[in-house]
């Protein structure tokens, strides 16, 4: 599979958290060639792989990855016509370009006031002050964009120098990517049953992930692989609290997580001397790695990033290499046989 491809389609599918269906039929769509697919009730995307070879007949491992991305909500309707809104990081809100999901999708810009009429006050924007501009009046707005309906930013995907890509939607399209591309290189190879499954609402109540490890569970599953993002070394940051782009998949080692799988992942990458990193987290993931394990009476689980730049801003920054490095490790785990 063309890596770059597959990511610019999944980061140009929306999917705000809580309405995740047009990336679902994407995601469903790639998955369609590796085994049989289905959308639970919530939304997430479900396909069984029967095992090859020798390990045909092992326990089902599960291969997790949230869909879903941050967006904006529409909370009022101004007699100008203009929306007020909740939700993004106002620090980067202003100008910036936006699709509105009512009952079709409308064009929007967030407005915020001009510097020349600031009164000279460099203060950091607030919701208070930005409205979405959509050029329609208060009486068609209303008719047309619920309140409550879904807001994400307008921008491309776009390659940038050595291998580096930008768009919306890398958290946690890049995750998603990892796990097809992985699919794909244990495609005519002894591995054991896989369950994937794409995940909704991450980014809200983690529902998603609840539900459909707890039916991985119930299909046999005893380990599991969440793959997600993380932050990406960039100007202002440290080492200490970020990993560099490039550096291949970062092994999660935390209190939350498997230590032993944690450890045999770290030892399977050193073995084959594919890239990779430690990160170290001293309490919970803040991914969907605590919903899985909690399924039914438990499921062994790890976790694997990808750094990227700029989380939750339309200019998500990863690195195609890291992603690529986070399949082959997910590969070589399913063709070694799962934990040993």
């Amino acid at each position: 599979m063309n890596l770059s491809e597959t990511l610019r389609t999944l980061c140009l599918a929306p999917g705000p958290t809580g309405n995740e269906r047009e990336v679902a039929d994407v995601a469903a769509s790639l998955l369609e060639k590796y085994g049989p697919v289905r959308i639970d009730r919530l939304g997430s995307v479900l396909c069984s792989i029967p095992g090859e070879g020798s390990s045909a007949s092992a326990a089902p491992v599960l291969l997790e990855a949230h869909l879903d991305q941050v967006a904006l909500v529409v909370t009022g309707i101004e007699e100008s016509g203009f929306l007020s809104f909740e939700g993004g990081d106002v620090r980067i809100l202003a100008s910036q370009e936006v699709t509105i999901y009512g009952k079709q999708t409308y064009y929007g810009v967030i407005t915020d006031r001009p510097p020349h009429l600031s009164g000279g006050k460099e203060d950091t924007p607030s919701h208070k002050a930005l409205r979405i501009d959509t050029g329609l009046p208060k009486e068609t707005a209303e008719a047309q964009i619920p309140l409550g309906s879904r807001v994400l930013y307008r921008t491309a995907y776009a390659a940038l120098g050595e291998g580096m890509v930008t768009a919306p939607a890398i958290d946690n399209r890049a995750g998603v990517t990892a796990i097809l591309a992985a699919l794909d290189r244990i495609q005519g190879k002894p591995h054991p049953p896989v369950l994937v499954q794409f995940s909704v609402q991450e980014e809200s109540t983690q529902a998603g992930a609840t539900a459909a490890a707890f039916a991985a569970f119930t299909a046999g599953a005893e380990e599991a692989i969440a793959v997600d993002v993380t932050f990406g070394f960039a100007p202002g940051l440290t080492r200490r609290e970020t990993l560099p782009l490039g550096s291949g998949a970062a092994i999660g080692f935390s209190p939350a997580l498997d230590d032993e799988f944690s450890r045999y992942l770290d030892y399977l990458a050193e073995s084959l001397d594919l890239p990779h990193t430690r990160e170290i987290m001293s309490g919970r993931t803040g991914t969907d790695a605590e919903r899985i394990q909690a399924a039914g009476d438990g499921l062994r689980t790890a976790l694997l990033s990808i750094p990227i730049r700029n989380m939750h801003t339309p200019v998500e920054t990863a690195d195609l290499k890291d992603i690529e490095a986070t399949a082959k490790l997910i590969a070589a785990y399913l063709t070694k046989g799962g934990l040993v």
